[in-house]
């Protein structure tokens, strides 16, 4: 039996490809796709989500666009703020900006016959299998890392391969640009605001909150994000609050293999 993770998964990454083919014949298709990604990539709740696309729709009078009502009626399924509590650890992109490769591409796709599904599978597993050893191998040969600018890179210097730690450094590089971090409460986890403010156009700039969670006890921390379980390392805003947490090294259990 599959895991409900590799199904959903293939949900997300069929739909969001799909968005050229159904929607660039439209009078407005540009600014119907750029609402369309901001409502996917940037909320960071399912009431922004929700709220992102009734304003879409209605904004550009597509709500009886037969594509788009038969992609909301299974926006839970692919959309990637209801599958931050799956741990999908890059096998798809969900990402913005990010290069939308399958970790099944070449091997799976919608016309793969059941009857061929198990061993196509088995393929691509074997396959990236063989891709990840000979990632370590040359990564123990040969670092990427030269001057770490903080503790945690030269930490994942010794245990990441190089593809995953020059990805993993551009998390450490953006996290000095993340301010007024604060807690709200202090009765068991902590939240905290972390801010990160960018230029939207000319001198124009704006900010966005994310809530990170950190329990100092037990070292747990999960940002509104999600990067962690998409990824499979901490994103930037966890590491804005473990490094103002006087935290000097990542928690064991936040490292994967």
């Amino acid at each position: 039996m599959f895991s409900q993770e590799l199904i959903i998964s293939f949900h997300c990454h069929a739909s969001c490809k799909k968005i050229p083919e159904k929607l660039q014949g439209l009078f407005e298709y540009e600014a119907i796709k750029a609402a369309l990604h901001r409502a996917i990539y940037h909320s960071l709740r399912p009431e922004k989500f929700e709220a992102a696309w009734e304003d879409m729709i209605q904004c550009h009078g597509i709500k009886d666009h037969g594509w788009i009502q038969t992609l909301y009626e299974d926006h839970k399924r692919w959309a990637p703020i209801y599958l931050k509590e799956a741990f999908l650890s890059g096998v798809f992109s969900f990402l913005q900006n990010e290069v939308s490769t399958s970790y099944f591409e070449g091997y799976l796709d919608k016309n793969t016959p059941l009857k061929e599904f198990l061993d196509k599978y088995d393929q691509a597993l074997q396959a990236n299998y063989q891709l990840v050893a000979l990632a370590d191998m040359d990564s123990r040969n040969s670092s990427c890392i030269r001057k770490p600018r903080c503790y945690y890179e030269f930490q994942l210097s010794k245990l990441y391969t190089n593809e995953m730690l020059r990805k993993f450094q551009m998390e450490v590089e953006a996290m000095y640009s993340y301010y007024s971090t604060k807690h709200i409460s202090s009765d068991g986890p902590i939240t905290y605001i972390v801010k990160e403010e960018f230029e939207v156009g000319g001198n124009e700039k704006d900010s966005r909150a994310f809530d990170v969670l950190y329990n100092a006890s037990d070292l747990e921390v999960l940002c509104v994000c999600g990067l962690f379980n998409f990824r499979g390392y901490l994103c930037r805003h966890i590491l804005c609050v473990l490094n103002q947490s006087g935290m000097q090294e990542i928690p064991s259990h936040y490292i994967l293999s």
